[in-house]
């Protein structure tokens, strides 16, 4: 699988902060990892909103987003904007 960046794919995109109103453990282990965490972020991309994930096995996690096209769309820090 080919790793596709958010940023080089997608001219615009909007970032917004969404708090999840999931279960808090929603895509976690007991040990805290997992490869589908939600986080309180959303991106849209045209008309549609997608929920920020993270795979997350170690000490650091991935972002990502999925799409039709793109099942793994990996966004980097600078793609959101400032907390």
């Amino acid at each position: 699988m080919t790793c596709t960046y958010l940023a080089e794919t997608f001219d615009t995109f909007k970032a917004e902060r969404r708090p999840f109103t999931g279960h808090p453990w929603s895509g976690r282990s007991a040990m805290g990892y997992g490869r589908k965490i939600p986080t309180d972020w959303m991106i849209q991309l045209g008309t549609r909103w997608h929920r920020v994930y993270v795979c997350c096995f170690s000490n650091s996690g991935t972002a990502y987003i999925k799409t039709k096209k793109h099942p793994f769309l990996v966004i980097n820090d600078c793609d959101l904007p400032v907390a």
